[in-house]
């Protein structure tokens, strides 16, 4: 008792601070408040990482700490729309670039605020777990990715944050490090979401290429993107790319398979993942970008099917499921396919269903999660079969679990219910405007809120019934999170538009292409959207006595792998390996002459494979004076004898007369000092040849004849190459330019009068700095290895 009133009193104190708190923040520039809010967790990160053996416990305490600065910040800023700009890479027009809007604020919110629970959460569900140091580290980094994705303004900062989300995931998911399943399902999730955010940063460079920015806050207010784009022949491959990128991040059909099985994750983390960060990075992507790019049919076609077939086939799965989180798990995706449908519909109402429900999903999935953990922690399992009648010694976690699991069914009066509505009402719309095969629209948004049904009431049913496990007693810390967002539920579902008017509506005005209100009614009225949603819950009521019956017939479709986009997956994961001891087997040979083949091969074959499809080659008449004529006649004679030669001797005598015409070259372009250079470096490196070469046995080659002339094709291959670059950069004049710009800028820039000194030592300093410590490292290790001989080992 005394434990728990001492809890309650730091909630009482965290709140009384918080709110002297917010008033001090409001009183802040936006621009210090963004950077507090992205900032504070990965400060709080640092600190765990490096102090940790001094808080030990109170680590949980550090990282609600700078959610809850971050929280505060955040709340500080609603009812501003700004860009916070700070000079980042002048040079490639990438800056560190902050846009401040209604989604942004909405989503960093729900990142933040439920962090600030789920550090609290883990305080009591870590407190016998190892490797504490890692996943407080790693989780308030998760936070801090997960809010700075929100908030960024330019492209390549926003893919960055994007892969830093990957990471923490891939980091939290493998927490358990003892268990294969987990290493597995990290992988995973790795392989499916860093894989996509390549082409997802394909995309990102395509659209700022074309468009001429990478700054989002730039592109939003561009008129006519589609059209630019669509004049290109762009639009289509930038939207599948953002489209795949999004999908991956949110586990939409077929990607969604890393989803499920990061459940390996401790509990809190699911929480956390699969409620306010990660997952609802893909939703925020399209979101993001639905003002620009939705002005079309292809928009319409993708994410409308995308997200439909995702919500019902997700459901499904999750009828079938034999634990809670991997229900959650399943529920997960399908409401985020609800979401991403939403965004699909060109109409006002698409834009209010997923961002209404961006908020609804984020309360009642955390506080499930958290439901599903205590019943784990506290029973030793989360088998649905094993599980019942938990409500005689939990009925107030039954009271938390019920309302959530309801809301999350969709029931009327709680904040379920309203974006589901609006999903239905988006179908019916979209069906009556357009008509024919479209009015399957409606009939698959049915079908996908009846299983949605079914396993929400399977969630809920574990708590009653009769009692068939031991039970222990909950801690506080561990009730009071899952409590305060089903309350908030319960809230939102009696005053809904008190909270569609703080922050959905302000997010719904960063996605929508028109200026609208926004608002729900708490008593519903009869519409064709109330009509589907009583058919929805009186076909689930029915379907619900068959539950078993439908369980088994789901599962037995599973059965067949080759309907499983895990088949596919791990046949992907089986022809790579493949691929890769092919490569291993040809390529890593250990024989220097079998690595430059390949590297000679590929770098020819994609770069002249690149001239020819760009074009890029102009019309050049050659032409020579007769010294230079007959340099390269001897250069190519020199080449001849290198084939001809039978012993190493000769192969390196024949190979240094095309060095010296090298030098010939130089002396008829005028550089005496280019020809005094190459003359050194030639003549040092054929005595080196020739000394070392007199230490190797007597060796005679023989080189089959379709070797030789396989090698004479890549030789010339790579001229060629080499040639049509040449040709490429001196016909756009830049030699010339930077030739004019060293001489003009030599003298005056840096004080020399020997172009080619300055060059190295001051325009080019870095390159020849760095040119030098090789030369130092390998000077080291040579003098090591002197040093070495005599030593056995």
């Amino acid at each position: 008792m005394k434990q728990r009133l001492e809890i309650l009193a730091a909630f009482f104190t965290a709140l009384v601070t918080s709110l002297a708190g917010f008033k001090v923040l409001k009183q802040l520039d936006p621009s210090y408040l963004v950077l507090l809010a992205v900032f504070s967790p990965f400060a709080a990160s640092l600190i765990l990482a490096v102090f940790y053996k001094r808080m030990k416990d109170y680590s949980a305490y550090i990282g609600a700490f700078s959610g809850l600065i971050s929280f505060l910040s955040i709340l500080s800023l609603f009812g501003v729309q700004t860009v916070v700009y700070y000079s980042w890479i002048p040079s490639l027009g990438i800056s560190l670039e902050f846009y401040i809007d209604g989604l942004s604020l909405l989503i960093a919110t729900l990142a933040s605020g439920i962090g600030v629970l789920v550090f609290l959460y883990s305080k009591a569900y870590m407190s016998c777990e190892d490797r504490k140091r890692k996943y407080y580290t790693v989780l308030t980094a998760f936070m801090g990715s997960m809010i700075g994705l929100v908030f960024s303004s330019n492209l390549i900062m926003l893919f960055m944050f994007w892969e830093f989300t990957s990471i923490c995931s891939f980091l939290l998911i493998s927490h358990s490090q003892r268990l294969d399943s987990a290493i597995e399902a990290s992988k995973k999730s790795l392989l499916i979401t860093v894989g996509s955010g390549l082409l997802l940063l394909l995309g990102f460079i395509i659209l700022g290429n074309s468009l001429g920015t990478f700054s989002i806050s730039e592109i939003l207010t561009m008129g006519g993107v589609v059209q630019t784009l669509s004049a290109q022949g762009l639009y289509v491959p930038v939207l599948l790319l953002i489209g795949i990128g999004a999908a991956a991040k949110s586990a939409q059909v077929p990607l969604h398979i890393w989803l499920p099985d990061a459940m390996q994750a401790p509990t809190p983390v699911s929480a956390f993942l699969h409620s306010a960060t990660m997952v609802k990075a893909g939703v925020f992507l399209i979101g993001r970008f639905r003002p620009v790019l939705m002005n079309s049919e292809a928009w319409n076609m993708l994410f409308i099917t995308l997200g439909l077939l995702t919500m019902t086939f997700a459901a499904v799965l999750a009828v079938s499921a034999r634990e809670l989180k991997e229900l959650l798990a399943y529920s997960t995706a399908s409401h985020l396919g609800l979401i991403v449908a939403g965004f699909g519909f060109s109409s006002v109402l698409g834009g209010e269903t997923a961002t209404f429900h961006i908020f609804n999903h984020a309360l009642f999935k955390a506080s499930l999660f958290m439901v599903a953990g205590i019943i784990l922690h506290e029973t030793g399992t989360q088998k649905i079969k094993e599980l019942s009648g938990l409500r005689k010694e939990w009925p107030v976690l039954s009271i938390i679990a019920t309302v959530s699991g309801l809301s999350m069914a969709g029931l009327p009066l709680l904040n379920g219910f309203y974006s589901k509505e609006l999903l239905f009402e988006s179908a019916y719309h979209a069906a009556s405007h357009t008509g024919g095969i479209f009015w399957i629209l409606p009939v698959i948004a049915i079908l996908g809120g009846v299983f949605t049904f079914l396993y929400s009431i399977r969630f809920v049913s574990v708590f009653y019934g009769e009692k068939t496990v031991e039970q222990h007693s909950i801690p506080l810390l561990m009730l009071l999170p899952p409590g305060l967002l089903a309350l908030i539920s319960v809230i939102v579902g009696f005053f809904p538009n008190r909270f569609i008017d703080a922050m959905v509506y302000p997010a719904l005005h960063s996605v929508a292409t028109e200026v609208h209100g926004m608002s729900v009614h708490v008593i519903p009225h009869i519409t064709p959207a109330f009509a589907m949603s009583i058919v929805t819950i009186c076909t689930g009521l029915l379907a619900y006595r068959k539950t078993d019956s439908i369980k088994q017939k789901i599962r037995k479709i599973r059965e067949i792998s080759i309907l499983t986009p895990n088949f596919y997956y791990f046949k992907g994961l089986e022809i790579s390996e493949k691929a890769s001891d092919f490569v291993v087997e040809n390529v890593e040979t250990g024989l220097l002459r079998t690595y430059i083949i390949w590297v000679l091969v590929v770098a020819s074959a994609s770069g002249l494979a690149g001239f020819a499809i760009a074009g890029a080659l102009p019309n050049i008449t050659l032409s020579a004076e007769l010294p230079v004529a007959i340099a390269l006649a001897t250069s190519v004679a020199a080449v001849y004898a290198v084939l001809r030669s039978d012993t190493y001797i000769s192969s390196v005598l024949t190979l240094s007369i095309l060095g010296f015409m090298v030098s010939i070259f130089y002396l008829l372009m005028d550089a005496p000092d280019l020809v005094m250079t190459q003359l050194v470096v030639e003549s040092l490196s054929l005595i080196i040849f020739l000394l070392v070469l007199n230490k190797i046995p007597d060796y005679t080659k023989k080189v089959s004849f379709s070797r030789k002339y396989r090698d004479l094709l890549i030789s010339a291959s790579a001229g060629l190459l080499i040639f049509a670059s040449v040709l490429y950069s001196t016909s756009i004049k830049t030699p010339e330019k930077l030739a004019k710009y060293f001489i003009e800028n030599a003298l005056p820039g840096s004080g020399g009068t020997n172009v080619v000194n300055v060059i190295l030592v001051d325009f080019r300093g870095l390159d020849t700095m760095g040119e030098i410590s090789v030369i130092v490292m390998a000077g080291i290790a040579i003098l090591m290895l002197f040093r070495m001989r005599g030593e056995e080992k």
